[in-house]
């Protein structure tokens, strides 16, 4: 029989986040950090199934916006020569 239900010590587990920052996560509705629960009674649960597609979804997003951002040039280190500082300005 396959698993319907996450709980909250199992998110915990497989977003690598305590159990009480998923607890504010949750209190702040940002639902972003932390898919959107289900309440079993008093109890918190996550379906498996709609678990695992935010986590498809948000590693798809990473993946896409990595592959369109565009490298940055590294930054100069240290003090700006006075025709750089100018530029700014």
């Amino acid at each position: 029989m396959q698993k319907a239900f996450y709980n909250i010590g199992e998110m915990a587990a497989i977003l690598g986040l305590s159990v009480a920052a998923i607890y504010g996560h949750l209190t702040r509705r940002n639902f972003e950090a932390v898919p959107p629960p289900v309440y079993l009674g008093r109890r918190l649960a996550w379906p498996v199934d709609v678990t695992d597609a935010w986590i498809k979804k948000k590693v798809e997003n990473a993946l896409a916006k990595a592959q369109s951002a565009a490298p940055t040039p590294p930054r100069k280190i240290g003090r700006p020569t006075k025709a750089e500082a100018k530029a700014r300005k």
